[in-house]
């Protein structure tokens, strides 16, 4: 039979797969009674033709089925009664509250939910609430507020999904603190660190290349005006302020780098960056882009510690398995989640492919490895952002060759004047001098492209049919030109 003749590592991934596919088909609702007759059906036939040896593949069913069923367990929500009634709340704030200079956003975790006559219900579902900006509150704070629970429709409730939130409450009445600190005591102190460091960044640099520079070395943009988010978005550039894969390998490969130099093993060194790789997604805000960046660069580093062949793309699968397990919404509801994911298969599998194609690429050009990076994961990400934004930058490949090389020198700078600060702040400012020029550069070349008009055209009509046959033809052509070249690396490895 097929199956045995298969790899462990190649049974894994059908595992896997199959179980990412289950949660994906949840999406579109519970599966209907029909399918199960179906596969009690295909059960009966295949143990009747193969007997034990079909066993392998009722397990693959059944994992589609019951990661199905798990997602419609998780996706329950037992607010739904309270949708567009008003209500009294009492809960805990258990993230770090949003403030983007207009409102403030709080994710609260229920304890109880009660109409005005007086029945109550007992939750601990989350749900989001927007807020004027004063009075602030904070972490771990226990609030009691009255509002009306709401629920968006779209895509917009997918992604709320995603996170784990099932209701929403714009502009609550009565908001009265009951409480503080009752968060988690490593969560508040991890806040204090973070919020730490941007005060001392606002100490150096005036705004808003403070905020640029919060965003870039920690993930934190709710300080940037819009008009810079504009301007980057238009420029095509706002990848560089959304911490994801980059930020990490940046991270791993630069304490690898150094830590030998104070003569410390190899081994320790790679102990010390998985720790690292962990603090900086904490300290980030473990969004799900930057969590799965995080995963696979932590289980990248583990194969080089136990001294085992790391198979990408298993490590990818295995990534997204373990995230959507956490949380099921993130596969097809969190944009950043997709995007991420997708630029990453590019730069593993399609990058290769342009490599290979082009006659005129050479390895030791700098300015030609940045711009088929840059060309292969924009290619991969902009059906995707079509489908969801409608908007195309032109320029976005030349400004991206630009603006990318600064990047490693900016957080290494930012970094650098940080820690400089903790002991002179008149001594960092000199470096936040050199850090302001470059700074400025970027600010001053996202907003002149992006006031060029011609540089940005709006796409309406980019339909969910024409994003699938782009993709289907994209893994297709992946898969149909990578698995020759592995092939043909196999054959070399073997026979010499």
């Amino acid at each position: 039979m097929w199956w045995q003749k298969l790899h462990l590592s190649q049974k894994f991934s059908i595992f896997m797969g199959m179980f990412l596919l289950g949660v994906a088909s949840g999406r579109l609702g519970v599966l209907p009674t029909r399918w199960l007759g179906y596969f009690i059906i295909i059960a009966v036939l295949l143990v009747v033709l193969w007997g034990k040896k079909s066993l392998w593949v009722l397990m693959v069913f059944v994992v589609f089925l019951l990661s199905n069923v798990y997602f419609q367990w998780r996706g329950r929500s037992d607010l739904s009664f309270y949708y567009d009634k008003k209500v009294s709340i009492h809960g805990l704030i258990i993230k770090d509250v949003e403030n983007n200079g207009l409102e403030q956003k709080i994710i609260l975790r229920l304890e109880k939910v009660c109409l005005p006559s007086g029945q109550c219900q007992f939750s601990k579902q989350r749900i989001l609430i927007s807020l004027p900006l004063y009075p602030q509150y904070e972490y771990g704070q226990k609030l009691k507020l009255e509002g009306k629970l709401t629920w968006p429709d779209g895509n917009y409730a997918h992604y709320l999904r995603s996170q784990g939130i099932f209701a929403l409450v714009y502009n609550p009445k009565n908001v009265t603190p009951l409480a503080s600190d009752h968060g988690n005591f490593f969560w508040q102190k991890l806040y204090q660190v973070k919020y730490f460091i941007l005060r001392q960044l606002n100490d150096l640099l005036p705004a808003p290349h403070s905020s640029f520079l919060a965003a870039l070395l920690l993930g934190i943009r709710q300080g940037m005006p819009s008009s810079v988010n504009d301007d980057f978005r238009n420029a095509g550039i706002s990848h560089i302020v959304a911490v994801s894969g980059y930020n990490i390998s940046l991270l791993a490969n630069f304490s690898l780098l150094v830590l030998p130099y104070f003569y410390i093993k190899r081994r320790s060194a790679i102990v010390f960056s998985v720790g690292l790789i962990v603090i900086f997604v904490l300290l980030t805000g473990a969004s799900a882009s930057v969590v799965r960046a995080g995963v696979m660069g932590v289980l990248l580093l583990l194969a080089r510690l136990w001294e085992r062949p790391s198979q990408i793309f298993n490590v990818l699968l295995l990534t997204a398995c373990l995230m959507t397990l956490y949380q099921p919404g993130v596969l097809l509801g969190d944009l950043g989640f997709q995007l991420s994911f997708l630029a990453t298969i590019a730069l593993i599998y399609f990058l290769p492919l342009l490599k290979k194609a082009s006659p005129f690429y050479r390895e030791d050009s700098w300015w030609q490895e940045n711009f088929f990076t840059t060309l292969a994961a924009t290619i991969a990400t902009l059906p995707l952002i079509l489908y969801n934004f409608g908007i195309f930058s032109v320029l976005a490949i030349p400004v991206n060759l630009l603006v990318l090389p600064f990047i490693p020198y900016l957080m290494t700078l930012g970094f650098g004047a940080f820690i400089i600060s903790l002991f002179s702040l008149s001594l960092a400012k000199i470096l936040a001098l050199v850090l302001f020029g470059l700074l400025q550069v970027i600010l001053s070349l996202a907003r002149i492209v992006s006031s060029w008009q011609w540089s940005v055209w709006e796409i309406s009509n980019y339909s969910l049919t024409a994003m699938f046959l782009f993709y289907l033809i994209f893994f297709i052509m992946i898969i149909r030109f990578h698995l020759p070249i592995k092939k043909h690396e196999k054959f070399l490895q073997t026979n010499t």
